[in-house]
C-alpha cells in the first residue's frame, strides 16, 4: 500500500492506493472501510502506471480526487468503480514525470505536487473547474537541465544533463 487518503469532511470516505505494476491500484470505501470498490478505471490494464499517492479534496461544486502516478498527475470528480475516468493534469508542465506526492492546504486550496527529477508544481483548487492545469513553482537550479526520453519507456531510456 502506497497511500491512504481520507476525505477531510467525512472520515468514512477513504481511498487507498497500491504502488506496483500488475496489481489493481486504486480502491475506494464510502463506509469507513467496511466495503471497498475498485476505482482505478482507465488507469488500470496492460500498460497501467504505478500509483504512488492520492488526495481527496472537497471543493465548491463537489470533490476532486487526485492520484500521483509513474506517468504523471491524474484527477477525477467522479469515482465510478472500474468506469472511473482519470484525466491527466499539467500535460504541458508535469507531463509524464513520475509524481511522488501530493499535499493540500484547506485554508486556500493550495495543492503542491512533487515530481521525481522534474521539480515541484502548484495550483489552487477551490472548485471542480480548477482541475484543468497545474503550474510550475520551483526547480532545483535554473542552470541545471535534465531530460529523460522517451517517457515512458519500455526497454531503454536516454538521460541528458546540461549544467
Amino acid at each position: 500500500m502506497s497511500c491512504i487518503a481520507v476525505d477531510p469532511t467525512n472520515a468514512d470516505h477513504v481511498m487507498v492506493t497500491y504502488s506496483n505494476y500488475g496489481v489493481y491500484s486504486i480502491f475506494y470505501s464510502s463506509d469507513g472501510g467496511t466495503t471497498w470498490a475498485k476505482a482505478g478505471g482507465n488507469l488500470e490494464g496492460a500498460n497501467a502506471p504505478s500509483v504512488r499517492w492520492a488526495r481527496i479534496i472537497p471543493v465548491s461544486g463537489g470533490t476532486v480526487y487526485l492520484v500521483a502516478t509513474s506517468t504523471g498527475l491524474y484527477a477525477t470528480t467522479l469515482l465510478n468503480g472500474t468506469n472511473t475516468v482519470w484525466v491527466q493534469q499539467g500535460t504541458n508542465t508535469i507531463g509524464n514525470s513520475v509524481v511522488e506526492m501530493i499535499d493540500w492546504r484547506p485554508t486556500d486550496g493550495l495543492v503542491v505536487v512533487a515530481t521525481h527529477s522534474n521539480g515541484i508544481y502548484s495550483s489552487h483548487i477551490t472548485q471542480v473547474a480548477d482541475i484543468n492545469g497545474i503550474k510550475e513553482i520551483a526547480k532545483a537550479d535554473p542552470g541545471f537541465q535534465f531530460n529523460c526520453y522517451p517517457n515512458p519507456c519500455t526497454d531503454a531510456a536516454t538521460l541528458q544533463f546540461r549544467l
